[in-house]
C-alpha cells in the first residue's frame, strides 16, 4: 500500500484518515449511520468526494474500515477505537461539564444571558483565558 505520493504527502493522508474516523465514530454514536459513503461525509469534512473516497479506500486497506455495498464503508473494531481516541483527544477541553449538566437550581438557568456567562466562565477555566 502506498501511503505517500508527491501530490498527497503522508501527513495529509494521516490528517484525513483521522478526520474520517472521528466523523464516522461520531455519526455512529449519534445514530446517524454506521455505514456511510464518501458523499455522506462531504458536508462534515468540507472536502470533495473524490478526496474522501480515495482516503477511505486506503483506510480500508489498513483495516480501519470495512467496504460494503454501493461504495459505503463501516468502521471496524480497529477503526472504532481509533475514531474514539481521536474524537476524545480533539474535544477533550469541551467534554468537561457543559451547560445543563449543573444542578437544576443553578444560577445559570435564570436567563439566556446568565447561561452564556456561565459557559464563558467555564471555558475560561478550561482554557485559561
Amino acid at each position: 500500500m502506498r501511503t505517500e505520493t508527491e501530490s498527497f504527502p503522508a501527513k495529509d493522508y494521516l490528517f484525513w484518515r483521522d478526520e474520517i474516523l472521528q466523523v464516522m465514530y461520531w455519526m455512529a454514536g449519534e445514530g446517524l449511520g454506521e455505514s456511510v459513503t464518501p458523499d455522506d461525509l462531504v458536508s462534515f469534512l468540507r472536502a470533495d468526494s473524490d478526496l474522501i473516497s480515495g482516503v477511505m479506500a486506503r483506510v480500508a486497506e489498513e483495516r480501519f474500515l470495512e467496504p460494503g455495498a454501493a461504495g459505503a464503508y463501516k468502521l471496524t473494531e480497529l477503526g472504532m477505537d481509533a475514531g474514539k481516541r481521536g474524537f476524545a483527544l480533539e474535544f477533550e477541553g469541551m467534554m468537561a461539564q457543559g451547560h445543563g449538566d449543573c444542578d437544576p437550581d443553578c444560577w445559570c438557568h435564570k436567563s439566556a444571558a446568565r447561561a452564556a456567562q456561565c459557559t464563558t466562565e467555564r471555558l475560561a477555566k478550561i482554557y485559561g483565558t
